[in-house]
């Protein structure tokens, strides 16, 4: 597996020719076995700026696959039960039964798009946001219990707005529990509100 493949310099790319057409490193040394497949990733020199494109002969020797970031596709991968290994990792306090935090699924599904993902402007570097940033975001949630702890990992605009959204939620667990709720106010509820209290 060759990762980060389009952040090596096009004069450097040859030298993974011979990995990918004679299938062992420069010089015939350390050859591939038989069962080998060989397998690159990497960024769109369009998405990002430290990505280079693959020479010609290099694009030709690979079949391509491409994705896009979107809410949806997040949020089915998140809602799956954790690998909780990368959590182990960060030691948080409790293991996640998910792979975000409900407080950061609940938000990103309501917010959508505008959340998910921010490019990263090389000339003017702040804090962006992408799926790996939510996620550590939620083990940064998990650990500390401290919705402002998420600064570091989502910059100050999305805290302060994830800060807010959590406050807006109108009932705890312990509310349902003890009926201490109106059904009308419920009724009345944005579709926001009704996906943060779920």
């Amino acid at each position: 597996f060759i990762d980060e493949l389009t952040n090596v310099k096009p004069t450097v790319q040859s030298l993974i020719y011979s990995i990918v057409l004679d299938r062992k490193g420069k010089d015939g040394l350390w050859p591939l076995p038989d069962n080998a497949v060989v397998i690159g990733a990497g960024n769109e020199a369009a998405d990002v700026s430290a990505a280079y494109p693959l020479t010609g002969a290099l694009y030709r020797r690979f079949c391509h696959i491409y994705y896009e970031v979107n809410v949806a596709d997040f949020l089915n991968w998140a809602n799956d039960i954790s690998d909780t290994s990368k959590a182990e990792e960060i030691e948080v306090s409790e293991k996640p039964s998910k792979k975000l935090h409900p407080a950061i699924y609940s938000y990103i599904r309501s917010r959508g798009e505008n959340v998910l993902y921010s490019d990263y402007d090389e000339d003017e570097p702040k804090i962006c946001v992408d799926p790996r940033k939510w996620e550590i975001a939620s083990h940064l949630l998990y650990a500390t219990k401290n919705p402002n702890s998420l600064l570091m990992a989502i910059g100050a605009e999305l805290t302060a707005d994830f800060v807010q959204y959590v406050k807006e939620i109108p009932l705890s667990v312990e509310d349902v529990l003890n009926k201490n709720y109106d059904k009308n106010r419920l009724v009345q509820m944005g579709v926001d509100k009704k996906i943060a209290t779920a």
